[in-house]
């Protein structure tokens, strides 16, 4: 009861109907609150696991492309390896039209398409995913006893690879891959132990055992190229596979089916607390994430994998470029003499321009001099030094020319004895010359070039050469090397 007037409080609490509001409202703020939270972090997780699929999109589509270009560039290599064997098969071809070349032909061995194209040490050319063929049982036999457990794990690790080439389905691939990095994980267990934990082969004293370990580390590394190339052809794989299924890949990150971060009850139908069900949501998060990352880093491997492999296959087709170019001109100035001597009317040679040649090197400039040698001297710039220009005569479509001298009028060419000199007063086929990059008016002026006597080395040519040393001019090799 109340107290009376004039009493004393008896320590009795009285409700505070002010407290008991502020407390009715203050709750349903906090709920309010809490779930704003929690709509916070499911709509983080989302956008998180959203960003890693379309990451990991982005990544599955660049490996494929790679691989389609891997494709390419493997065709572009074996169209290459291809026009090696035309342009040599025509080249013996026109050589066999001369009385000379037709004996050469009869004794020397018949171009044939299989030293271009095909199977080469074993392994399959024809597709940049070439797999290594299981070894025979005495290729290791050789190796010393302390070899003998790695070399019988190279044959598991190249063995599982041979399969792996051969799976069908991705969980097959999968597995036999993992495989397969653990056999290679092995051989090099094996070979450290094989050496003392040497690892590198430095404390190996016998010449047998530098060589065991040298095999065996390098067919180690040529099976783990071989493993990476597969890996990454099973990736691309993968992604054509799941193209028509992009749609359902993006469903398992809407808010339908992941990260239900309210209510929610255990295996055994009891009610979970929220700290819980925030937990369990962070844990399905982090394993998306990490499953995410794991492929990240398997397609990263497989992108260096083909990279690198890209890289020498650029590095091939450059250098067979070269010598397809080489071989070319090679057969069509042979075409040309052919044509040439056929004709019942030849075609006579032509001034087509006056010309200096300066060696890039030294800066001096071809000079003839009067008793037929020629050497390296400076060049005033005008007429009154006639030693250094010479005229370039050219017969009506042909690349070869003739070169002149415009002091002694005779043509610069190989003597029977092999040597450079400019003392002919006729234009033969020892004074035949081919110039890279020629032209007959000023667009070819001042550019680097590099100049062959067509008829040196037995029909083969061979490019003018200067040595730094004396500064005298020379006739010296054929072929690209040479160049």
């Amino acid at each position: 009861r109340p107290d009376r007037p004039g009493e004393p409080n008896c320590g009795r609490q009285t409700a505070d109907p002010n407290h008991r509001q502020s407390i009715a409202m203050q709750q349903p703020r906090q709920q309010q609150q809490q779930h704003d939270d929690e709509q916070a972090d499911q709509d983080s997780y989302l956008a998180t696991r959203r960003l890693a699929a379309e990451t990991v999109e982005v990544a599955r589509a660049t490996i494929n492309q790679a691989s389609q270009q891997t494709e390419q560039l493997e065709n572009a290599d074996r169209t290459a390896d291809h026009s090696a064997y035309l342009l040599d098969r025509s080249a013996r071809l026109l050589r066999g039209m001369t009385w000379s070349g037709w004996v050469a032909n009869m004794f020397s061995k018949d171009v044939e398409v299989e030293d271009y194209v095909g199977n080469e040490n074993g392994k399959d050319t024809t597709s940049g995913l070439a797999a290594l063929q299981p070894p025979s049982a005495e290729e290791y036999a050789h190796l010393p006893p302390q070899f003998q457990p790695a070399a019988q794990a190279v044959v598991n690790y190249r063995c599982h690879l041979a399969v792996l080439a051969q799976c069908q389905t991705p969980e097959q691939s999968e597995a036999c891959a993992s495989t397969c990095a653990e056999l290679s994980d092995a051989v090099r267990r094996e070979l450290r132990g094989a050496v003392g934990g040497a690892g590198n082969g430095l404390d190996l004293e016998e010449d047998s055992h530098r060589e065991a370990y040298a095999q065996l580390f390098r067919d180690l590394e040529e099976a783990d190229q071989v493993r990476k190339r597969l890996v990454a052809a099973m990736m691309a794989a993968r992604q054509q596979s799941k193209r028509g299924g992009n749609s359902g890949a993006r469903a398992s990150i809407t808010p339908h089916n992941s990260l239900a971060v309210g209510g929610g009850s255990s295996s055994n139908g009891a009610p979970r607390s929220k700290t819980a069900t925030k937990i369990s949501a962070q844990d399905e998060h982090l394993d998306a994430l990490s499953q995410n990352l794991t492929e990240l880093q398997g397609i990263g491997e497989a992108l260096n994998t083909t990279f690198q492999h890209q890289s020498g296959l650029l590095d091939s087709i450059h250098d067979k470029t070269d010598s397809l170019t080489d071989r070319t001109k090679t057969v069509r100035r042979k075409a040309d003499r052919i044509v040439h001597r056929s004709k019942w009317i030849k075609n006579r040679p032509e001034l087509v321009a006056w010309m200096t040649i300066r060696h890039v090197r030294s800066g001096l400039y071809l000079c003839a001099a009067g008793d037929g040698g020629l050497k390296l001297g400076g060049f005033s710039g005008n007429d009154n030094h006639p030693a250094a220009i010479f005229g370039k005569w050219r017969r009506k479509d042909s690349s070869i020319v003739g070169i002149q001298s415009k002091l002694t009028r005779n043509y610069v060419g190989q003597t029977m004895l092999g040597y450079l000199a400019c003392s002919s007063s006729t234009y033969g086929r020892a004074h035949e010359w081919e110039i890279d990059h020629d032209t007959d008016d000023s667009a070819g002026a001042g550019k680097d070039t590099a100049i062959m006597c067509v008829g040196a080395n037995w029909g083969n040519g061979g490019w003018m050469e200067v040595n730094s040393a004396d500064g005298s001019v020379s006739i010296g090799g054929s072929g690209l090397e040479a160049k």
